[in-house]
Order: C-alpha cells, then sequence, then structure tokens
C-alpha cells in the first residue's frame, strides 16, 4: 500500500497511476463500514453455574452420545434456536466440535471472556492514526501487532456463534466448539477498516493453514465488477484450496433483479460468488428467521439473489457471546448466519480428514449445499432453496458416492439484438456527477431508438442508455431534466432529454422513494409517464485483450494500492 505525499486527491493518483504503461493496476484503499452490532442483552452472570473449563472439557465428550443435549443454560432458556434448526446435535454425535483451522476477520474478540476459547493465533492489522494522518501499521515484534482484543464487539459476537465453549456449563453453545481460531482484528471501536487490512489478514491466516474464512462484513462493490485489488486478494485464498463463507448484506433487497447495472450495490466479499467472477470458493450467506413450529423463512432485512447468494442459516434472534459486562447478547443478521455456514464447512472438512479422506473446496462447498433442508419460502431467494443441515452435509462427505453439485443458477437474459442487453419499459435512473454522462436534449440526430443506441456504440466511454420517446403533440420545452433526490422541492429545468448515455462506472440511483436522506442528485423526469416509448439497456462490449507482457529491464508490472496522507 502506498501513501500520496504530494496532496494530490485519491482519485487523480489513481488515474495518474494507471496510465502509466508500466502499472499494470492502481486502486485505493477502501474503508469498510462497521457491521451493525444489534440489541445487547442482559444476560451475564446468571448464565454461569461457576463450572470449571476442565470440567467442561470432560463434560464435551458427553455430546457424542446419542441424544445428549449441552448443559449451557443459554442453550434451552433462551433457547438457541438455530442449533438445532440445522440439526448440531445430530452432527455432534458424529464429531463433536472438531473443525479445521478457522479464519476470523472482524473486530477481534474479547480476550478474557471465559466461554471463548484461546485463539490459536490472533493479530491486529488496524492502521495507526494521528487524527486523520496515517502513521503505519502495526508490526510484527510489536505488542500491538498480536493485540486482537475486541473494540466493538461484532467479532466477539461472531466467534461465539462459531466456537464457544460447549458443555462447559456456562453461558450459550458453540457450533464448531472445537475449532482452532485465527483471529484477526481489522475494525476499532468507531472506525472503519481497510482492504489492506483485510490483505493483510488473509496473508496472515494462510501462512498458518487456515482453510476457512468467515467474514461478516461487507463494503459495496460501487462499480460493476469487483476491482482488481479484491479480485487479487481473493484469488489468493482460492489458490491455497481455502473456503470463503462471506454474509450477503442487511438491506433486506433481491440484489440480481436488474443484471449489471445494480452490481454497484451488491456487498463485497459475497458478490465474489456470482459465477461472472470466476470464484467458486466463495458461499454467500443469506439469513432466515423462524415462520411458526418447524418452518422458516427468509429473515426480513436479509439480502437475497437466486442466481448467487447459495444457501441461508438462522439469522433472527441468535444468542452468543458478547464483549463488555453484559457477557451475553442477541443479534438478527446476515453477520450471524455467517459463522453458522463457516462453522459446518471447518466441520465437514474436518470430519473427511478424520476419515482419511483428502478433499477440495469444492467437495466441501458441495456437500453444504447439496444437503440443505428445503423450503418453499426459500425457493426464490437462495440458489438452494433450502437452509444449512450441518449433519447431513457431514454425512454427505462421509458417504462412499459424491454428493449431488448445486443447483445451477439461472443464466441471464440473452441480448435480443446484437450488442444489446434491451430492457423496454425500464427508466433507469444514475447519479449525476459520478461518472461520465450525456444528455441529448431533443437532438435530431437521436430521435430513435436505433439512434440513441448507436449513440452509445459509437462512444467509447459510454456503456448504458436510456431512450424516452415523447408523443408529436406533448414534446417538453421546459421538461424536469433532473431533482436533487435529498430535497424532492429543488429541481433544475432545462430542454428535456430524449436519449441519455452513461459511462460504465455509474452508480444506479435507488428506486422511487418518498425517503430522500441517503439520496444525492439524480437523473429524472417529471413527463415519464406520458411517454408512447421508454427503454433502458447496456452496450454489450467484447472484453478487451490481456495486457501484453512486459519487456525489457522494468519487469513485470506494479500494483498500486492507493491510500491518502489524510485519509479523510
Amino acid at each position: 500500500m502506498y501513501r500520496i505525499v504530494d496532496g494530490a486527491k485519491v482519485p487523480a493518483k489513481v488515474a495518474h497511476l494507471s496510465s502509466l504503461p508500466e502499472v499494470e493496476w492502481a486502486v485505493p484503499d477502501c474503508i469498510w463500514q462497521l457491521p451493525p452490532l444489534g440489541p445487547p442483552s442482559s444476560s451475564s452472570s446468571s448464565s454461569s453455574s461457576g463450572r470449571s473449563q476442565a470440567a467442561g472439557r470432560q463434560g464435551r465428550r458427553r455430546l457424542a452420545q446419542a441424544g445428549a443435549q449441552p448443559n449451557d443454560p443459554l442453550y434451552t432458556s433462551k433457547p438457541q434456536w438455530h442449533l438445532p434448526a440445522i440439526s448440531a446435535p445430530q452432527a455432534w454425535e458424529t464429531v463433536g466440535g472438531a473443525a479445521v483451522k478457522t479464519c476470523v476477520v472482524d473486530s477481534g474478540m474479547a480476550t478474557s471472556h471465559t466461554d471463548l476459547p484461546t485463539p490459536l493465533k490472533g493479530w491486529n492489522t488496524v492502521p495507526v492514526m494521528s487524527g486523520s494522518t496515517l502513521l503505519g501499521f502495526p508490526q510484527a515484534g510489536q505488542a500491538s501487532f498480536t493485540d486482537y482484543a475486541d473494540r466493538y464487539g461484532h467479532g466477539t459476537r461472531v466467534a461465539g456463534i462459531l466456537a464457544a465453549q460447549t458443555d462447559n456449563g456456562i453461558g450459550v453453545a458453540g457450533l464448531a466448539y472445537e475449532a482452532p481460531l485465527l483471529v484477526c482484528r481489522i475494525f476499532n471501536a468507531s472506525t472503519g477498516g481497510y482492504s489492506s487490512s483485510i490483505d493483510r489478514c488473509i496473508d496472515l491466516c494462510l501462512a498458518e493453514g487456515a482453510k476457512v474464512f468467515s467474514l461478516s462484513l461487507g463494503s459495496n462493490m460501487s462499480q460493476s465488477e469487483p476491482d482488481a485489488f479484491t479480485k487479487a486478494m481473493y484469488k489468493k485464498i482460492k489458490d491455497a484450496g481455502a473456503l470463503v463463507v462471506a454474509a450477503s448484506g442487511n438491506g433486506g433487497r433481491r440484489l440480481d433483479q436488474d443484471s449489471i447495472v445494480e452490481r454497484s450495490t451488491w456487498q463485497l466479499p459475497a458478490a465474489l460468488a456470482h459465477p461472472d467472477f470466476g470464484f467458486d470458493n466463495v458461499i454467500a450467506v443469506a439469513a432466515t428467521m423462524k415462520d411458526g413450529a418447524g418452518s422458516v423463512k427468509l429473515w426480513t432485512n436479509s439480502d437475497y439473489a437466486p442466481s448467487f447468494v447459495q444457501l441461508s442459516a438462522p439469522g433472527d434472534d441468535i444468542w452468543t457471546t458478547a464483549a463488555g459486562s453484559a457477557q451475553y447478547a442477541t443479534g438478527s443478521g446476515t453477520s450471524y448466519a455467517t459463522p453458522l455456514v463457516s462453522g459446518a464447512a471447518a466441520m465437514v472438512w474436518a470430519a473427511a480428514q478424520a476419515a482419511g479422506r483428502s478433499v477440495t473446496y469444492l467437495q466441501v462447498k458441495q456437500a453444504l449445499l447439496g444437503s440443505v433442508d428445503v423450503y418453499a419460502s426459500l425457493a426464490t431467494k437462495v440458489t438452494t432453496g433450502g437452509q444449512l443441515n450441518v449433519a447431513a452435509a457431514i454425512q454427505a462427505i462421509l458417504s462412499q458416492g459424491v454428493p449431488r453439485p448445486p443447483p445451477r443458477p439461472p443464466p441471464p437474459p440473452p441480448p435480443t439484438i446484437q450488442g444489446l442487453d434491451r430492457r423496454p419499459g425500464q427508466f433507469w435512473r444514475f447519479y449525476l456527477n459520478s461518472s461520465w454522462y450525456q444528455m441529448l436534449m431533443l437532438d435530431t440526430a437521436t430521435a430513435t431508438l436505433q439512434q440513441c443506441t448507436d449513440a452509445c456504440k459509437s462512444e467509447p466511454r459510454c456503456l448504458f442508455y436510456t431512450f424516452l420517446a415523447y408523443p408529436p403533440d406533448e414534446i417538453p420545452t421546459d421538461g424536469n431534466l433532473f431533482t436533487y433526490c435529498d430535497d424532492p422541492n429543488k429541481n433544475e429545468f432545462g430542454l428535456a432529454p430524449n436519449c441519455m448515455l452513461w459511462s460504465g462506472d455509474a452508480v444506479r440511483c435507488p428506486p422511487f422513494s418518498e425517503d430522500y436522506s441517503n439520496s444525492c442528485q439524480c437523473t429524472d423526469s417529471t413527463t415519464a409517464a406520458n411517454l408512447a416509448s421508454i427503454e433502458s439497456g447496456r452496450v454489450i462490449r467484447p472484453s478487451p485483450p490481456p495486457p501484453p507482457p512486459a519487456s525489457g529491464k522494468g519487469g513485470s508490472k506494479s500494483r498500486w494500492l492507493v491510500g491518502s496522507s489524510s485519509w479523510s
């Protein structure tokens, strides 16, 4: 990662470096926002029986007996409904809590919680700041480098769901309670993390042999595909033969409804699970909630996408460990569903190893996706149409046959005419000033749809178009060109466009809504209802050829991850 020292802005520096022939790519060091915690609980000392951890370790062997239940008080008193819902007790009968090394990248983990294991190793990769000035990063040999103590609380909750000590007479039960945890902290109490911190965590965990990465975090993709640095980060995990389990997001949205246009709002790293991106080692997880006795449905605020969010797990009213004086808390979200799937993956992998079978991440993934409990309520929400069943997944990996592969995602709609992905009747809105755009105001050169699409095809910067056909007797001469979405009463007027073009990095506006608080200046049209014809679409351009190998003394091209001196 490189710091800007000449006062240039990050976008300008990225553009300059990207233009150099010896540079393969340059991208900003993006900020990842703190994930939401959810409400705290008042349960603390009442959940402890005072049993020693040694007694707990002896007791955990009971769970290998048929029908045995953990004696953790909150398992039955709250209860921890999510564990029976994924058949955890039946899985414990087979393998106990054994699991392979699992890396949790989050806000760290409480270091003195009596219901959490001591991690195999823990690190801190949070940048050292003085106000808004970057001073550096914790280095090996410094006490701060191994300070993984949780200042925020989110990582402690994730770790407890995944691997809280179980059958030890106190608190809660964890799924993979014997998992060797690798804990890497990227968040402080009130500041977001950086891509460079996540990258360092990946390197540290891979060096320790992590096979599963549990990532209950996310950042919007902000463009139509992941940037080069993101791809490079997660390619390291794939090349090492490890699995990534990631939260789909808590926006309550279907993510893949409008094909490529909506991709800027998809959450990374879960979006890497989309088949277009080539990361078959990534599992994207949605969250479920109870829906009467013995049934579940998608949690109200869970993001979903049948084309790449592959399965679900319980993510509502989940009791787990907490940092601070509360000791235990309940919360909801895809962050709470994700460690159940990562814990299950680690158990499936360990079960195969214990049976003397060498398996790949694809076989583990297929065992998980091919053994879900199918629910009608999830049929159009996730690829498998089902919820995690860890016991069935373990049996699938141990069986002689090959687990059935996950269902194929539905193919994207084919272009209806050469070179175009057309969406008749749709009016696409994009943020102004976020990228290159052009408004063609009742121009005779673009009076027809064909002329509008030809204009986009002929402009190398253009990827998206919207065409508006006005009835001959209703052509506006003083139409509404756009509004300020944070103030619907503030408009700017001019000749109404009949052809609007945008570049590929344009950011899609949210749907029309009375809530303008999170919006900004967007393209709009008050006369859209009176139009004879509306069509939006995308120009399908061939992929550019790979860059030629570098020649001469320069060697291979350099890669730049760019931050700023002020980090504002």
